[in-house]
């Protein structure tokens, strides 16, 4: 079983599995396989796939130094991201601060690699958050289009701002230092002034200072010409990541270099730390955070309903890859009712649980409702419930009222009205609806609306009846989710996240007969129960 454990947790994706994910998972995704549930998300598609978690992100912006706690998987990294990527302005009614992202593997420092991991030097150094700070500063205000359209005419009128702009630039030199489309800018900032803003002789620890008084405080230009605008900036704040192959000493040298520089009061300046649950100990001990001058934070528990999120959120970004720039979508191929096969699928399942189809009488008696009385007469005979479901599915997707209302998207909606908001049928009908609205919809205007389309129902619903059996279709998130909840003691460094993208692939990889064990039937809840327990280690 070892074997088996190494090819699950090391042999994915591989060609089975990717053809298989997009044949009945991504039919819509153009390009190269690829696969959604891929554990590390490029930056820049962190928004799609990113799940809000307010009251953590609300805690990583409060005001002083903090260190986050954290296992491999928590969604640290993920989160530091997030808070560096957000645009400046307001968010949740908290101003934003100019968020520097330090991931201390990849920082520029003159030591080596080995002297920093062990604790013999730091990167903290004034000088290195100074370049970083005034770097990212650089980026945000003056290379982006939009941000030195809005602002820099009127920093212009500010000799002051324009003289220390000149000499950061100059003495904070950052990592992209050409703006290409403003000739005008880069010529003076290349040029040599007579006058400079300050002495020659400026210790490291000012200069630091005065470039956090220059971020965070609005010239006074702004406030005489026309109406007083929000400045972008209210405070600096340092996002330090990437401690795990840091030695003990190395994170003391940190959170120390965080305190001193703390300690040198400059005003509008935070730094929050991310650092691995198994420096929990060493952390909680040393001095500056038993006294209280840098807090702790840790990451809580993911639930289950966020786990459902994570899945879903992949699914979709990846399908919303496919989206154009005309906004249309590959059309789906439909059956004769105008549906594919994967929405008739559900429709067939929900309605078979939640619709009233024992008898023609019991189904017939629904349709008093004025909303769909109309189609009443429509409906034909049938001799088995599963039949019935299928008859009235094709008896009424192709019908609507005058004002084009849908006649099955208006039986599906007097079916949910009747059951109570806490049903399960009632979240399932509603979803179906989303479906038709969607599979229904004009095709100019297919991006908005597969913006309702919702990967929360059980996107499993799309795998064939050949490789997963009914009850095991039904439980086959749930178990993915209680799996990555539940996970063996000995896997408790890496959070349930990671367990629930992982086990995501080791499930779908099975279905596609990626190993033997399970080639040639339908899988059981029993096979995914046990497909689990080798994952985390365990012997059939």
């Amino acid at each position: 079983m070892e074997q088996l454990r190494r090819e699950m947790l090391y042999g994915l994706p591989n060609l089975k599995y990717l053809e298989f994910v997009k044949r009945h998972l991504l039919p819509l995704h153009k390009g190269p396989l690829v696969d959604p549930f891929m554990l590390d998300v490029p930056i820049e598609k962190i928004d799609a796939v990113y799940v809000d978690r307010k009251e953590v992100y609300n805690e990583i912006m409060q005001r002083g130094p903090k260190i986050i706690l954290g296992a491999t998987g928590s969604g640290k990294t993920t989160l530091m991201q997030k808070v560096y990527k957000t645009p400046r302005g307001r968010s949740n009614d908290l101003p934003l601060p100019l968020a520097v992202s330090l991931p201390l593997t990849r920082v520029n420092v003159s030591a080596s690699a080995n002297e920093f991991s062990e604790g013999k030097t730091s990167i903290l150094t004034p000088e290195i958050v100074a370049r970083s700070i005034f770097s990212t500063y650089w980026d945000q205000v003056l290379v982006s289009p939009q941000n030195r359209q809005d602002f820099l005419p009127t920093l212009r009128q500010d000799r002051e701002w324009m003289l220390k702009l000149h000499w950061f630039y100059h003495h904070c030199s950052p990592t992209h230092r050409q703006i290409l489309d403003d000739f005008e800018l880069m010529t003076w900032l290349s040029a040599s002034l007579p006058h400079q803003p300050f002495a020659s002789d400026i210790t490291p620890e000012d200069i630091l200072r005065e470039l956090i008084r220059f971020v965070t405080w609005p010239p006074a230009e702004m406030e005489l010409f026309g109406p007083k605008r929000q400045w972008l900036y209210p405070r600096v704040q340092i996002l330090l990541d990437e401690t795990e192959r840091l030695s003990n000493q190395a994170i003391i040298h940190l959170i120390q270099d965080i305190q001193k520089l703390y300690d040198l009061s400059l005003n509008n300046l935070d730094f929050k730390f991310f650092v691995d649950s198994n420096w929990r100990v060493l952390v909680e001990n040393l001095d500056c955070v038993r006294q209280g001058r840098i807090s702790l934070y840790e990451l809580p528990a993911w639930h289950a309903d966020e786990l459902r999120k994570i899945l879903a959120k992949r699914l979709d970004a990846k399908t919303r890859e496919n989206i154009g720039t005309s906004g249309e979508l590959t059309t789906i191929k439909q059956d004769e009712s105008g549906i594919s096969p994967g929405l008739n699928k559900q429709l067939n399942s929900v309605l078979l649980n939640c619709g009233p189809f024992d008898s023609d009488q019991q189904l017939r008696a629904v349709f008093v409702d004025a909303r769909i009385k109309p189609w009443r007469n429509r409906l034909l005979d049938a001799s088995s419930p599963s039949e019935r479901v299928q008859m009235a599915i094709d008896r009424l997707n192709n019908q609507c009222t005058s004002e084009g209302e849908n006649a099955l998207a208006l039986f599906l909606q007097v079916l949910g009205e009747s059951v109570s908001p806490e049903d399960a049928c009632h979240h399932h009908l509603t979803q179906l609806i989303k479906g038709l609205e969607y599979e229904n919809r004009p095709t100019h205007i297919a991006s908005r609306a597969w913006s309702r389309i919702d990967h929360t129902m059980n996107w499993a619903q799309e795998i064939p009846e050949s490789r997963l059996s009914t009850k095991a279709n039904e439980q086959f998130i749930d178990l993915i989710v209680e799996g990555a909840l539940n996970a063996n003691p000995k896997e408790k460094g890496i959070d349930a996240p990671i367990h629930a993208l992982r086990l995501a692939r080791v499930f779908l990889g099975a279905c596609a007969d990626c190993w033997e064990e399970y080639i040639g039937r339908p899988l059981e809840p029993s096979d995914l129960e046990e497909i689990t327990h080798v994952y985390f280690g365990g012997e059939i």
